[in-house]
């Protein structure tokens, strides 16, 4: 998913944006989104 996000053209997705989305589904994925929300 995030390889075809980075490669679309004339997206502006950059490697830290692409961190960022992928440590928030990590959380979210944890069932950890409401202990790092607050």
């Amino acid at each position: 998913m995030v390889k075809d996000r980075l490669d679309i053209t004339g997206a502006r997705w950059g490697l830290s944006g692409a961190e960022a989305v992928l440590k928030l589904r990590a959380v979210r994925a944890n069932g950890d989104f409401d202990a790092y929300w607050a």
